[in-house]
């Protein structure tokens, strides 16, 4: 029985040692760290992320956990800047003209391969918007 003891005091006291050795404090976070995540996603609250990067001691860790959906976000409109919503009535971006696909070239003009990219999104978004109508039965005079 004594030698249990002394052997179990020998084992905490030299976890004690080794952990005085290779790890003097725990994770210190700077507040510049905090800011610059808060910097990057505004909507999840200083607190959330000082206490995740407490927990974590990394930047990268915690920036994942807010990726991944671990950390609360806040949906408050103070804190998210106002863009206006894209409207799908935009007749730049719907046409009910006949789909066309356009041709596929490599062309030296920039200007000329932006053109050639609107009128491939453009296609694209026809023909999403007639499988649309196709899948769910939506009549063209409603829109």
């Amino acid at each position: 029985m004594a030698e249990g003891v002394v052997i179990l005091i020998g084992i905490v006291i030299l976890f004690v040692i080794l952990r005085l050795v290779f790890n003097t404090q725990p994770n210190q976070i700077d507040q510049r760290q905090v800011q610059a995540i808060h910097d990057m996603f505004p909507n999840v609250s200083l607190n959330h992320i000082q206490q995740d990067l407490n927990r974590t001691g990394s930047v990268q860790i915690t920036t994942e956990n807010i990726l991944n959906g671990r950390l609360p976000i806040t949906t408050s409109s103070r804190n998210l800047p106002t863009t206006p919503k894209p409207t799908f009535e935009n007749p730049k971006y719907i046409s009910e003209s006949p789909l066309k696909e356009p041709k596929k070239e490599w062309v030296s003009d920039a200007q000329e391969r932006q053109n050639q990219l609107l009128q491939r999104k453009q296609f694209m978004m026809q023909q999403a918007r007639q499988k649309y109508k196709q899948k769910f039965d939506v009549d063209s005079d409603k829109s």
